[in-house]
């Protein structure tokens, strides 16, 4: 449906609110544990906050786990935490859904093998590859060992071998990371934006619903007041407008 192919899934936010309609929130401050949860209503549709305290590969891993519980049962919610809860039977199909979505099975394969053209796959290479799909060393070795290129057991022997990945990381070529993750979902700010220029909202209370200080709501708001047209000219927003369908 996302037109990704067997190619990395980059720029996740976008592409889940605009084709899953989704509402994706970065809290932090969240318990350790808790990874992800999914709530949804007739009202707001599917919100699903992601704990920003965890790496940028476990967000990733999160964000698409509840994805795959919003294809399976979007009213049911769910609360992702690290552990045991992940062997429960519910969590089968979102686990193996961020699998398969993360790390499409002919994309790993083509680039393991043109990782093998040297005649040999290092921890190096394992590392590079991990970070160009964007998941965490461990989740790309046992993907791998999963898809018979690695033997089985491979992530253990590295583990009691006392390789860490951000050692391999110093071997590595440079990698261009993703964009920043905005904190809130765009259509969230653009609607608290719009509320605040229609004096519906104090500048204080704009600043509290984007969850920063009313320095930088000042920012946003000035931000969202513009549109850049290609000729390089600035039009005004105005919120207050109709609908341009109308005649």
């Amino acid at each position: 449906m996302l037109g990704l192919g067997d190619e990395p899934a980059m720029n996740l936010d976008e592409r889940f609110e605009v084709e899953a309609g989704l509402r994706i929130f970065y809290l932090d401050r969240l318990p350790p544990k808790l990874a992800a949860f999914l709530l949804w209503s007739d009202e707001v549709g599917a919100c699903v906050a992601i704990n920003a305290d965890h790496p940028i590969e476990k967000q990733r891993w999160s964000l698409t786990h509840e994805s795959g519980h919003l294809l399976r049962d979007p009213e049911a919610g769910d609360i992702l935490e690290e552990g045991e809860s992940l062997k429960k039977a519910e969590e089968l199909f979102p686990e193996s859904f961020a699998t398969e979505f993360l790390m499409p099975a002919v994309g790993v394969q083509k680039r393991f093998a043109d990782k093998c053209r040297a005649g040999r796959f290092t921890p190096v290479d394992l590392y590079s590859l991990a970070r160009h799909f964007e998941v965490s060393f461990q989740a790309m070795t046992l993907r791998l060992e999963e898809l018979r290129l690695l033997p089985k057991g491979s992530y253990e022997k590295i583990t009691k071998s006392k390789i860490r990945p951000r050692d391999l990381a110093r071997h590595e070529e440079p990698h261009s990371p993703s964009a920043p993750r905005r904190k809130l979902p765009e259509r969230y700010v653009g609607l608290a934006v719009a509320a605040y220029d229609q004096e519906m909202l104090s500048e204080g209370e704009l600043a509290e619903y984007l969850d920063t200080d009313i320095a930088d709501a000042r920012r946003i708001y000035q931000e969202h007041r513009k549109i850049r047209l290609d000729d390089g000219t600035q039009l005004p927003v105005d919120f207050a407008a109709g609908d341009l369908r109308m005649a």
